[in-house]
């Protein structure tokens, strides 16, 4: 028995040397791999204007201060895991832990400070023995992620940066000789220079106005942008984008791989390592939407929408629930899961008003599921609702914004289709106008409810591969997972808050946005769970079944005149009837491939699957089919030769007026506030434009007197108590500001003058293209600045910089 004993022993301990050795021979070549991709995504960003030194500083400071921090302190707290769910999550918990160490460095105007909350964990793993082992944990045999996982998720991650490249080479580096960035971008580049220099910031567009927003996207913006020392537009505009939609890659993977584990959590099978890798796949690099057919409906994306940081944070916050929720709900949760918890939720109320009910939800429909099940009140569950209950009014302190006129109405999503308005004769400039029906609803014909019953099943058909994961808990063996029906209320209630909600700027679409990764995860792991064992005796009927996918779109892809590199021809008709047609076919298709299936299956004695997992495989293949096609389209797009911006389109600011706003952030103080005249896109003002010019704020740096006040909370709830005037035209909620700003470049006065010097005004942005700007204005003001269309004054002389 003792020899037995030994030879037992002796046979683990070899064990674990092999699995060391080949998990360290596999990290290795994984290591060098990722290397090699991150040397060429460098060398891409190159090509659109970010310097090969700038992409190598950024990521170091991002490794640094976000990644490697998250990591060590997720492994520290969370269970024994995985290294793809430590990265996952572990970068997302450093998002959250490096916020914590701008607050107090930007509240002391000290941002090298925040130094030291990287420096000094590091110094603690290294000193203290119990931390020590973090740095290179032991792990089971089935805990490494083999060597095809990490060769997967790089190509995956190549193609995912492809995507990201073709949209970066449009999205240029201010000064260019114009410029057609979105003015949301160009009003998240203007929070993000505010928060440079202060926690508790004034509206950008209006000085001495709190803000109250959701801007601790922005804040890690500023943060990491403080550390590496880079402009401004740099980070925001590319580099930050990069290491996020890494991390999202990363993210879904972990999710997916946690969800695999279930209820036991133990190591998935080596023969499944591809769930994760075929998740990031459809997220990432071929974001799978059903589109058949066309026109396609509008504003169907993959949630990674590059003009709203706040979004793109929230889907990895998101995904990040998925790690310490699931091993509360599965009882393998010790005090560090739920210490974990706390700052995802914090992170959760200042990233998007819409995370944390989706997050309750989640939570509410695991109670209500065990409660009916066992028929006593589950206190976890409770828990786990309650917590980002909790956290919603504490956040509506601060960073709960942009909430203003928005309303209970059903259906006002709608609005956004072509064939809506066609068919009710309503407006899309007035979104939340009308009852707790969407306008042309309440009282409408036959008709109009027809239009919109088919409009509505053209958006379920459309986003089927991101909700057919919600079909889940009709599957007997996985709705015994409590992390089947969280993921499935996360998920459910996003979609339904697109459907019930309704916001002035359609912004219900980030309930539905930011869940989109978990939604495909959650369908990708549906068909992984409901395979047989081993995966590869349901090969056949896969391959079929995606192949009739993939068919169906390439049929209809030629059908509608699309071939690789160009556009769709442009239709003449939205109208619903036809467009539900390819659908239909598509039903037809795959009604009749699983039927032959069916016959296969019993001839050649092939394990059958479930046909909602080749439904599942069916609308992915499609999906994926008709992503590539805009993969390639994107790209071609992008090399070609872009005509300049025409000075009529409403994007449009000059490369003077750049570079003037540029000189302005660099010759004046950082606390300064700035007097302009620009209010409108296009430039020239007018009564009743569209008050959404933030390029300003944004390019300067500097806090506005009065800028576009479209966004700001008092024009919103103005919007919402009612009116015919879409909330952009509103007139400013600061009448007298504005008329002073207008005054002082228009018809300057020494009272003018006086006014705005005593409320803090020190430099004046005039802009000819705004309005005509008097000579008499260099009477009462130093002329600092001037080109062809922009010139700067200083109000007083100035010794130095603030």
């Amino acid at each position: 028995m003792t020899e037995l004993r030994l030879d037992t022993r002796i046979a683990d301990a070899v064990s674990i040397v092999r699995s060391g050795v080949t998990g360290l021979r596999t990290g290795t070549a994984a290591a060098i791999g990722w290397l090699l991709l991150l040397a060429v995504v460098g060398a891409a960003l190159t090509t659109v204007g970010d310097p090969a030194k700038s992409v190598l500083i950024y990521f170091v400071v991002w490794m640094a201060s976000t990644a490697l921090p998250g990591v060590l302190l997720w492994r520290v707290l969370a269970r024994p895991t995985t290294l793809v769910q430590e990265i996952g999550f572990g970068s997302v918990l450093g998002i959250a832990l490096l916020l914590l160490a701008w607050l107090p460095a930007t509240l002391v105007h000290q941002p090298s400070l925040m130094w030291l909350w990287p420096a000094g964990l590091l110094v603690a793993f290294a000193a203290v023995p119990s931390l020590r082992r973090h740095w290179w944990p032991r792990r089971a045999p089935g805990q490494h992620a083999p060597g095809r996982w990490h060769a997967a998720m790089m190509v995956i991650s190549g193609v995912a940066f492809l995507r990201l490249y073709a949209a970066l080479q449009l999205l240029q580096l201010p000064p260019k000789p114009t410029s057609d960035i979105f003015q949301d971008v160009w009003y998240e580049l203007s929070l993000t220079q505010a928060l440079r220099r202060s926690v508790a910031i004034d509206d950008p567009s209006a000085a001495g106005v709190p803000l109250h927003y959701h801007w601790f996207s922005n804040a890690h913006v500023a943060a990491t942008q403080q550390l590496s020392g880079l402009p401004v537009p740099e980070v925001v505009l590319h580099l930050w984008l990069v290491a996020m939609l890494l991390t999202l890659l990363f993210a879904v993977a972990a999710a997916a791989e946690r969800i695999l584990q279930g209820a036991g959590g133990d190591e998935i099978p080596p023969v499944r390592w591809w769930g994760g890798p075929l998740a990031a796949l459809l997220v990432g690099a071929l974001p799978a939407a059903l589109f058949l057919g066309g026109p396609r409906l509008p504003a169907i994306d993959n949630g990674f929408v590059l003009s709203s940081t706040s979004g793109i944070l929230a889907l990895v916050v998101v995904l990040a629930f998925v790690g310490p929720v699931l091993d509360i709900l599965h009882g393998l949760s010790g005090w560090g899961t739920w210490v974990l918890l706390l700052p995802l939720l914090a992170l959760s109320a200042g990233t998007k008003p819409s995370l944390l009910p989706v997050v309750a939800c989640g939570g509410l429909l695991v109670l209500i599921a065990q409660w009916v099940r066992t028929h006593k009140f589950p206190k976890v569950p409770a828990v786990l609702t309650l917590l980002p209950l909790l956290v919603i009014p504490v956040a509506a302190i601060a960073v709960i914004g942009s909430t203003g006129g928005s309303r209970l109405q059903l259906f006002q999503t709608l609005a956004l289709d072509p064939a809506y308005t066609q068919a009710t004769g309503v407006s899309v400039d007035l979104p939340g106008r009308g009852g707790w029906l969407a306008p042309g609803l309440a009282g409408g014909s036959g008709h109009v409810w027809a239009v919109s019953i088919g409009l509505f099943s053209l958006f379920v058909l459309t986003e089927l591969p991101r909700l057919i994961g919600l079909l889940s808990p009709f599957s007997a063996s996985l709705r015994r997972d409590p992390g089947t029906w969280w993921c499935t209320g996360v998920v459910g209630s996003g979609f339904s808050g697109l459907w019930v909600l309704a916001h002035p700027g359609y912004s219900q679409h980030y309930f539905w946005r930011i869940v989109i990764p978990l939604g495909i995860v959650l369908s990708v792991t549906m068909i992984v769970r409901l395979l047989p064992e081993p995966p590869r005796r349901a090969l056949p009927a896969v391959v079929v079944v995606s192949f009739a996918g993939i068919a169906t779109t390439l049929a209809f892809a030629v059908a509608e005149g699309v071939s690789l590199g160009t556009e769709t021809v442009q239709h003449a008709s939205y109208a619903v009837a036809g467009r539900i047609f390819p659908y239909a076919v598509a039903f037809v298709i795959i009604t009749a491939t699983i039927l032959i299936l069916r016959l296969l299956s019993a001839r050649r004695g092939w394990t059958p699957l479930p046909a909602v997992a080749l439904v599942a495989c069916f609308v992915f293949a499609a999906g994926a089919g008709t992503a590539a096609f805009d993969v390639t389209r994107s790209l071609a797009n992008a090399r070609a030769d872009h005509q300049l911006l025409s000075t009529e389109s409403s994007r449009y600011v000059s490369g003077d007026e750049q570079w003037a706003a540029l000189w302005l952030n660099e010759h004046s103080g950082a606390n300064d506030v700035v007097a302009t005249n620009v209010f409108c896109v296009r430039t020239q003002y007018r009564v009743g434009c569209r008050h959404v010019a933030f390029w300003v704020s944004a390019l300067t740096g500097r806090q506005l007197f009065i800028g576009s006040w479209a966004y700001t909370e008092k024009n919103l709830t103005a919007y919402g108590n009612g009116g015919s005037v879409p909330y952009q035209r509103l007139p400013s909620p600061w009448p007298d500001r504005v008329a002073l700003s207008l005054e002082a470049v228009r018809s300057p006065s020494p009272a003018t003058m006086t006014v705005l010097q005593r409320r803090g005004v020190r430099w004046i942005f005039a802009d000819r293209r705004a309005t005509a700007v008097s000579p008499r204005l260099g009477e009462f003001a130093t002329l600092s600045y001037s080109n062809a269309d922009v010139m700067i004054y200083q109000l007083e002389s100035r010794k130095g910089k603030q």
